[in-house]
């Protein structure tokens, strides 16, 4: 354990995290582009980084629910559409992700700042070249993109993904299958990146509320896979030096199930409250920006 919720506040041991409201939240990120790449979870946390800046305020019962419950990311945010280039567009939804702010909502050519969510899950996306051509900057490049958003240079990057991929580390030891088939194909694409990346955790599973797995109707395993990898890349990386964002850390109590939402993704307060602690990561206590260095996440 790394902390205690009290009520949706995680306080962690050791340390006091900056209550980030939106102002702050702008102030730090400026006219920065922030990327999140990979499955739903990330998606997420993407999310809630861009409801803190826009100031989205939600009701009692959003913050009690799972976020693609509660909300029409299509009429929330702007599709990235499909690129003719790209082997592997994301299905069955011809979209790759969505941007935010909208860009047709009014106050968006005030606010510099974007936020792209990356919806590539899989292995294919990254063997395809994909994860590549969004980590140098290429899609934001490109003077006629073909993916309907118009996409800023990307300033800071955050990778996750392996869930939809259990195949490749179904078997034991869980952490060295997931490191070598998921997490080395992030350290050999960050090499080629034009921005900081960093690597984030998983969800760990509440097995209770776990009715549709991943892992072929296995909850219990599928639990015990995340829960490895996740210990196992948080002690390689550490080792290593590489930069890693702990997101499961206020996911690690006994009170793990009261956070969950469908046994994998949480309510949004969890997500509200981690976008937080990712921009006291970010941002230092003048909310001046300091994500140009990786080393903050090592």
């Amino acid at each position: 354990m790394c902390g205690e919720w009290k009520g949706r506040y995680w306080t962690p041991t050791g340390c006091e995290y900056e209550d980030i409201t939106p102002a702050d939240a702008r102030k730090c990120i400026g006219n920065r582009t922030l990327a999140f790449i990979g499955d739903s979870q990330i998606r997420d946390t993407a999310v809630a980084v861009a409801f803190l800046l826009l100031g989205t305020t939600l009701r009692e019962e959003q913050l009690e629910g799972k976020l693609d419950k509660q909300y029409d990311l299509n009429s929330n945010g702007t599709k990235i559409e499909d690129f003719p280039t790209w082997k592997h567009n994301v299905p069955p939804h011809n979209f790759n992700g969505h941007v935010f702010p909208q860009k047709d909502v009014g106050l968006a050519n005030d606010w510099q700042w974007q936020v792209q969510v990356w919806s590539l899950f899989r292995n294919e996306f990254i063997h395809n070249g994909q994860v590549e051509d969004v980590l140098t900057n290429k899609m934001s490049e490109a003077a006629n993109n073909g993916g309907g958003a118009q996409l800023r240079p990307i300033d800071f990057a955050m990778w996750s993904h392996g869930l939809h991929d259990f195949g490749w580390w179904e078997k034991p030891p869980y952490g060295e299958n997931y490191y070598n088939t998921m997490v080395s194909q992030w350290i050999r694409v960050r090499a080629m990146a034009k921005m900081p990346t960093v690597w984030v955790s998983m969800n760990p599973n509440c097995i209770d509320k776990l009715s549709d797995t991943l892992s072929q109707g296995k909850k219990g395993e599928q639990a015990v896979m995340i829960e490895e990898a996740n210990r196992y890349v948080n002690e390689r990386l550490l080792r290593e030096k590489l930069p890693y964002w702990d997101a499961a850390a206020p996911l690690r109590s006994a009170t793990r199930c009261n956070q969950s939402a469908d046994g994998l993704h949480v309510k949004m307060y969890v997500d509200t409250m981690r976008a937080k602690m990712l921009l006291n990561h970010l941002c230092d206590h003048k909310m001046n920006w300091r994500g140009d260095s990786e080393a903050i996440f090592t």
